[in-house]
């Protein structure tokens, strides 16, 4: 209510303090330090105005941070659920996001204390549902802590119980990647230096896959800047398949189902003007569910397939091959999760980096076993 009485004199200001506040937390981005400076100081007075003070300012620019009377600009800034108040050292039961204002990036803390190489159930669960990845930027690196969560409730061990041979062998392949998390950086600007109004060709990319452990879906900005492609992480989801086993191509029909809803919730959070949507899918089988007219398909599948096309076109949805599928990252483990600053992971396939006539096409025959032909009928339920 106090912001809409300054809507005539400072409209933007309301604007920002009614679409970027987080309960108590102002959070936005400006393409330059003069705008930057100017919305702050404004929405810093219209909240003054209430007796509200909007104070622990974080930006990569000491201008702007002297403009809004920020006495401690080189302190870090923890984006986790903790009390802003504790320090970082005493920050042990949360995988925590942290800003590097000089590097202008956000990182992971991995200090969760003590972490034991054969723990009980009750430590695992402890550890796992600690980790905080709201964006699920390290969706690939936290659902394999989730599967083993899930097999863990299948094998009925008591809470207190240690965890069988098997299981710990996992644990400790899991646990062995901590470490790396420091020293991941994503860049707060998707693309650095570079203002909005530069950006050419901008397309939200999305990708979905499911296994019969987990299903996943990914999605990347991808813009054209003086001449050069650029593709980055925006945000991803990742969920373990339930105790009650579903057959894969309905797993990949969650998937998609998922990946439509991240793909609507990007296109609605961005200001970045959208031109086109692609998602992505290596299931035949989806996609000729999503081609054909879903009455037809028993409740599951029409149910899904009718969520899908309510935000979704038919044409929006591509084939991709699974070895360029990056979502296949967090549903398969094989040699574990890459989680380095450079991989696909955090900067898309390197088809999205070609022009659009050497990417994937659906063209490709369709080979294999018995029950990959089985897979690519569109008659499969």
């Amino acid at each position: 209510m106090n912001a809409k009485e300054f809507a005539d004199k400072f409209p933007k200001a309301v604007e920002s303090i009614l679409n970027h506040h987080y309960m108590d937390d102002f959070l936005q981005s400006f393409d330059d330090e003069t705008e930057a400076v100017k919305r702050s100081l404004e929405v810093k007075f219209v909240h003054s105005q209430a007796g509200f003070d909007i104070h622990s300012w974080s930006s990569n620019s000491n201008r702007v941070l002297e403009a809004v009377g920020e006495t401690d600009p080189s302190a870090v800034k923890s984006f986790d659920v903790c009390d802003p108040n504790v320090s970082r050292s005493e920050i042990k039961r949360v995988l925590g996001i942290f800003s590097l204002r000089e590097e202008d990036a956000f990182t992971y803390s991995s200090n969760l204390g003590h972490i034991p190489h054969w723990p009980t159930k009750r430590e695992v669960f402890r550890i796992v549902m600690s980790l905080y990845d709201p964006l699920g930027l390290l969706s690939h690196f936290v659902i394999h802590g989730k599967i083993l969560v899930h097999d863990i409730w299948r094998s009925q061990k008591s809470w207190d119980e240690p965890i069988s041979e098997d299981l710990q062998i996992r644990w400790t392949q899991w646990i062995s990647l901590f470490p790396m998390l420091k020293d991941i950086r994503i860049p707060r600007s998707y693309f650095g230096e570079y203002a909005t109004h530069q950006l050419q060709s901008v397309q939200l990319h999305v990708f979905v896959d499911a296994s019969e452990l987990a299903y996943a879906c990914a999605s990347f900005i991808r813009a054209e800047v003086d001449g050069v492609i650029k593709c980055i992480l925006v945000a991803a989801k990742s969920k373990v398949a339930p105790l009650k086993t579903l057959s894969i191509p309905r797993l990949e029909l969650q998937a998609a189902v998922i990946g439509s809803r991240q793909s609507k919730s990007a296109i609605e959070t961005h200001f970045l003007k959208i031109s086109r949507r692609i998602l992505w899918t290596d299931s035949r089988t989806v996609l000729a569910w999503i081609n054909s007219d879903s009455r037809k398909y028993n409740q599951f599948v029409s149910c899904r397939i009718g969520e899908i096309l309510e935000t979704t076109d038919v044409f929006e949805w591509k084939w991709a091959p699974s070895k360029l599928n990056v979502a296949d990252e967090a549903t398969k483990w094989t040699t574990g999760p890459d989680l380095s600053s450079t991989s696909r992971w955090f900067n898309g396939p390197s088809f999205l980096y070609e022009p659009e006539d050497r990417w994937p096409t659906q063209q490709a025959e369709c080979t294999g076993t018995k029950e990959r032909h089985r897979e690519c009928s569109s008659h499969y339920r």
